[in-house]
């Protein structure tokens, strides 16, 4: 497909959506980031921190077991939301590091949410951990997209930082090692 028909699959598809994830989707993609005050703490290299407070949209997704859920229901946690898909080879090299950080957050005060973008859903994604031998990180799904889609995700993998009132913190377009020291300093610091 040449640029100019992926360009407009891309606008049908963003007009099709929701009046209000419309918005949404644009004001994530192209919030400004924020000037850091003295105190605050530095994120590390390629995270970035939005300027202003938004709140995360509600939109549902399902957890391996078809039950729904949304980032509402992890109010009162750090929730960092990782998007992620397994024909994309900078997710798969970092979702061990995803598994790694979870197991090194506190679960009172993080939560590390994996949401698979495959259109195959779990089918597809729980057997793919498995053999790369992601078993303790919880799956969940989002066949539609429409996470990624309401956050304005531009590229796979792309992680929201949630604040535990709800509201969007920060963002980081394209791969990590999340289970850093440095990245777990930040997140502890948060």
């Amino acid at each position: 497909m040449r640029r100019g028909g992926v360009l407009l699959a891309m606008l049908q598809m963003f007009l099709a959506a929701r009046p209000i994830v419309r918005v949404v989707a644009v004001v994530i993609s192209l919030w400004p980031t924020k000037t850091l005050a003295a105190g605050d703490p530095a994120p590390p290299t390629g995270i970035e921190i939005l300027a202003g407070q938004f709140p995360a949209p509600d939109t549902p997704f399902a957890d391996e077991h078809a039950a729904v859920t949304a980032i509402k229901d992890f109010r009162g946690k750090i929730v960092i939301l990782n998007l992620w898909a397994t024909w994309c080879a900078p997710c798969v090299r970092e979702m061990p590091s995803l598994e790694r950080l979870a197991a090194r957050l506190p679960s009172d005060r993080f939560a590390v949410i994996a949401v698979s973008q495959d259109k195959g859903g779990v089918a597809i994604a729980k057997p793919f951990l498995e053999r790369i031998g992601v078993r303790r990180l919880p799956l969940y799904v989002d066949p539609n997209g429409r996470v990624s889609r309401d956050l304005g995700v531009r590229g796979f993998p792309t992680t929201i930082l949630i604040a535990q009132n709800g509201t969007v913190l920060a963002r980081l377009e394209g791969p990590a090692e999340w289970d850093s020291d440095e990245i777990i300093a930040y997140l502890l610091s948060l």
